[in-house]
């Protein structure tokens, strides 16, 4: 709660400021502003002279402090005045000149002469600090004195520094402080009437040119100096030029009479320094302060949108209010709106398309023939100067003409129609298009010199020594940058938009020395399309390559007008266009050689479509499958995509149908663990039979011959007739399968791409055929040989990817691989755990980054849920978690622990007896006793209760309810 006796305040700051009158130093300074708080404003308004008395008293003296002192002093006077008002003339100018002294450098003569002197940042920003405040708590009485004929020196003093600062500081703070102080002195924020406004812009005329220089040399500087410096710069010169060029102001400046000067009172000198703002100094100043418009106007191209938007508040407010005294930058501030209202901001491209629209309401009447006629010069006199701009060295140059010629397109709308009828207009216009638009084609060799071999054709050269043809990057000539592009396509659109053209000559552009002379393609369009490209009749390969890029482009653009105007989707595009594009794929596969970017076609249409397009492609994908079979050595990875990228749209179509077979396993297998649960008996009988095998009364051929002996009496008539019967797969299981029948293949390829490739289709086509899995099963025991091999392979990432599949071909057949596994991949995955276990144990944080890791990580992450997805049980069982165990102890990294643990609780509910011992082996907190003498105790490797570097994630996993504990 804050103190507001006034005897009380009084009594608890007089030692302290009497003890600072005394020792001038920081640390009264600072008791007395510690004192200062929690104290009501209306006690220290009542104490502000007794406050700022020992402050004064300092400031006077000779003898000169540290620099921190004097900025601990002005921080205090800041804070007193900003709780307070100056209602005294007086103790305003003491304090007034006494701060700007502070910060100033002498002249000869030991008056301030506007500079900053060179003093520490913090001293600086204190006494600004202090400034601004002094001002905004002073009286009306206090800044009607100020701005008076009287006190022009010692404002204009106040003023150069500032300007100085905000100029030459580095600290970007500081020069932000400075501005908005010298917007403060100014006095623009509209609080007073406009007949004291009117006096306000008098003074400050005086002021004028030193002002809207130094900011227009701010706004337009390096980049660097911050957005905030910028924004704030071009506030501050829009308020001050503003309130001294508005137009009703200088009406009323104009009117006012003006005060008689009494003799004696004002020196002659300062007199000069008054400015009268008549018709004359308006016309001139305006000529002037156009020339630092037009600078600024560079700045619309900032980086920045809280510049771009303070540019266009800027160029709204003067139109607004110095419409006839700025008349003559009117068009530039049309061209700083119109080249804002296509701004990739929202807010910025608003703000002026608002600004233009009340502009044109207000000043050009509902007909806006005169703003339409000043858009469509300016837009002629831009489109001669671009092809100009286009080849200077600046990009941001380059992109506000852009912007521009945007903008005047988009506000002249459906009327650009008026300005292209006119062939000249037309002709400019389009020819600067073209020039900005010209590609770079020094390193884009399309068509290629061919040797004629002596007695045969070009022809005769080999097809496999023809280098792929790669699709070319749009390299422009005149710029690099891509918001140049993106500008630069939506004046295309703009003009499609209001006036769309297209020659038909384009599309015969000669592409060959040998070319087709189609019916169409008539001489005289030949070579009227050659020479408005190249500008020349001869058929250089240059030609052809710009004319082939040409084509492209022209591809390109009626691509996006197909999407554009008929079709919402690629995948609607793709599926509307399907026959055709099936057609023109199967007749390239016929020319492989020639055309072996055909099959990344039919890539696409698989990604884009949908199950419909099945029935199309049927053909195209046996084509596909033979043309993989005749060019298998040198083409095998091309066509291993798109078949991994048609098994994906099977999966992705036929979802919900291998979903619902999922669900009704895992149904199943539930069903099956309920009743195992409930049926005790059977849970006996088990454990006699598997006692008596471990005996060796019943060996494992007995046990296996009564459910291999089955009568054939036995078998059901109907289920005969069935396999008799048994109907055809569906085109996608036939596709998908003919797809596995390849990967058997590609699985012992060389190449590891071709490899990792062939898991992943296996493992996406295992998906795809799980709700088949009469076709599924015999397909797994078709691939399991060189599939079990990739658990070897000399690329750890093709071994990751086996195991990664494994997961997925464990899910889908269920424990029909559970022998196969068991027997050829278990012991090749526990042996690399085992082998690794010691090399990870204790290793450095290097190691985690390691193929080795990663593997070791993926395939201890898996084996868990592989052996619950295939049953595994037994010795297989207990292989798995001796080997996981391993990776329980407390020098494993943290990651292996983690995994391990989720892994080795998965194999608890899988058979927990056994995992118990291995894990007392461990460790294990106490010795088990039997309370039945019968019962000899159980011995473990682990001593009871001797911690060790497996007691921490043992004693968690013991924790578990499978445990018993």
């Amino acid at each position: 709660m804050a103190m507001c006796n006034r005897q009380l305040v009084f009594d608890k700051l007089r030692p302290l400021c009497v003890q600072l009158s005394k020792d001038h130093s920081r640390k009264n300074v600072v008791a007395v502003t510690k004192a200062l708080e929690g104290i009501d404003r209306g006690c220290i308004q009542d104490l502000q002279e007794y406050l700022l008395f020992p402050l004064r008293i300092i400031l006077k003296q000779p003898t000169k402090y540290s620099e921190d002192f004097y900025t601990d002093l002005f921080t205090l006077m800041e804070k007193i005045l900003g709780c307070s008002r100056v209602w005294n003339w007086e103790l305003f100018t003491d304090l007034f000149t006494s701060s700007c002294v502070m910060i100033s450098s002498p002249s000869e003569h030991g008056s301030p002469e506007g500079k900053a002197t060179a003093k520490s940042e913090d001293l600086k920003t204190a006494v600004v600090q202090n400034i601004k405040t002094l001002v905004s708590k002073s009286d009306y009485s206090i800044i009607q004195k100020l701005f008076s004929l009287q006190s022009l020196p010692v404002l204009g003093v106040a003023v150069s520094i500032l300007l100085d600062i905000a100029d030459t500081e580095k600290c970007r703070s500081l020069k932000v402080l400075a501005i908005k102080c010298l917007t403060e002195l100014s006095q623009v924020d509209g609080k007073y009437c406009n007949k004291v406004r009117a006096m306000l812009g008098d003074t400050l005329a005086s002021f004028l040119p030193g002002i809207t220089i130094t900011l227009c040399k701010i706004i337009t500087g390096d980049q660097r100096q911050g957005h905030s410096v910028i924004a704030t710069a071009i506030y501050a010169w829009t308020k001050i030029v503003g309130l001294t060029m508005d137009d009703i102001l200088i009406e009323e400046s104009q009117k006012r009479v003006q005060q008689p000067i009494l003799a004696g009172t004002v020196e002659d000198k300062i007199k000069k320094l008054a400015i009268k703002r008549d018709s004359t100094w308006v016309e001139m100043t305006g000529k002037k302060l156009n020339v630092l418009v037009k600078q600024i106007c560079s700045v619309r191209g900032h980086s920045n949108w809280k510049v771009r938007l303070a540019l266009a508040e800027s160029a709204g407010s003067l139109l607004q209010g110095c419409t006839r005294s700025l008349h003559s930058s009117i068009p530039d501030f049309m061209e700083i709106l119109v080249g804002l209202i296509s701004d990739e901001y929202t807010n910025v491209a608003n703000k002026s398309r608002k600004i233009l629209n009340i502009f044109t309401h207000t000043h050009l009447g509902p007909e806006c023939r005169p703003l339409v006629e000043m858009l469509e010069e300016n837009l002629h006199n831009l489109s001669t100067s671009l092809p100009r701009i286009i080849r200077c060295v600046d990009e941001n140059r380059k992109f506000s003409a852009l912007s521009l010629m945007s903008g005047y397109i988009d506000l002249l709308g459906s009327d650009i129609n008026h300005l292209l009828m006119s062939a000249s207009h037309l002709k400019r216009l389009s020819l600067s298009l073209v020039q900005v638009f010209e590609l770079d084609t020094t390193d884009i060799k399309i068509i290629e010199e061919r040797t004629t071999w002596i007695g045969h054709d070009a022809d005769f050269v080999s097809c496999v020594h023809v280098s792929d043809v790669i699709k070319p990057r749009k390299n422009f000539k005149h710029f690099h940058d891509k918001k140049i592009e993106k500008e630069l396509k939506n004046i295309c659109r703009l003009l499609g938009y209001y006036d769309e053209y297209l020659s038909p000559s384009n599309m015969y552009l000669v592409t060959s020395p040998h070319h087709n002379h189609s019916v169409r393609s008539t001489p005289e369009n030949r070579l009227m399309a050659l020479e408005l490209v190249t500008g020349q009749t001869s058929n250089q390969l240059s030609s052809f390559n710009r004319n082939i890029i040409q084509i492209c482009l022209y591809l390109e653009g009626i691509g996006t007008f197909a999407k554009v105007l008929k079709d919402r989707s690629i995948g609607e595009l793709v599926q509307r266009n399907a026959d055709y594009l099936v057609n023109a794929i199967s007749l390239r596969l016929r020319h492989f050689c020639e055309n072996k970017k055909s099959p990344l076609v039919l890539k696409v249409m698989l990604q884009y479509s949908s199950s419909d397009i099945l029935p199309l492609i049927g053909d195209t994908i046996q084509e596909i499958l033979e043309s993989l079979d005749e060019n298998y050595e040198h083409e095998a990875l091309l066509f291993l995509r798109v078949l991994n990228e048609l098994v994906k749209a099977v999966l992705r179509w036929f979802k919900d149908s291998a979903g619902n077979n999922l669900e009704k396993k895992q149904q199943v297998s539930s069903e099956k663990r309920t009743d195992d649960k409930l049926d005790v008996v059977s849970y006996i009988k088990e454990y006699l039979h598997l006692k008596k095998v471990s005996e060796g009364d019943i060996t494992q051929n007995d046990d296996t011959s009564q459910y291999d002996e089955q009568p054939a009496e036995d078998i059901p008539e109907d289920q005969d007739m069935d396999a008799d019967q048994k109907k055809d797969p569906p085109l996608h299981v036939t596709a998908v399968k003919e797809v596995l029948f390849r990967c058997k293949h590609l699985l012992s390829s060389r190449n590891p791409s071709i490899r990792l490739l062939a898991l992943d289709t296996i493992a996406n086509s295992c998906r795809a055929l799980q709700s088949h899995q009469d076709e599924l099963l015999p397909m797994i025991h078709e691939i399991w040989m060189p599939y079990s091999a990739r658990f070897v392979d000399e690329e750890k990432l093709v071994t990751k990817k086996a195991v990664e599949s494994l997961m997925v071909m464990a899910d889908t057949s269920g424990d029909f691989i559970c022998r196969r596994c068991t027997k050829d991949v278990f012991p090749k995955m526990i042996n690399f755990l085992e082998k690794q276990a010691e090399i990870s144990k204790g290793s450095s944080k290097a190691y985690l980054h390691t193929i080795n890791f990663k593997l070791q990580q993926c395939i201890l992450g898996q084996i868990g849920g592989i052996c619950k997805q295939l049953g595994v049980s037994g010795n297989n069982l207990d292989l798995v978690s001796s080997v996981c165990v391993l990776y329980l102890s407390a020098r494993q990294p943290k990651f292996l622990q983690k995994i391990a643990m989720e892994t080795c609780t998965i194999l608890i509910s899988l058979d927990p007896d056994p995992m118990w011992l291995k894990l007392c082996d461990l460790y294990h907190p106490k010795e088990f006793l039997s309370y039945v003498p019968l019962f000899k105790p159980v011995k473990f490797k682990s001593t009871p209760g001797a911690k060790n570097e497996f007691a921490e994630n043992v004693i968690e996993l013991l924790k578990l309810p499978e445990m018993g504990s």
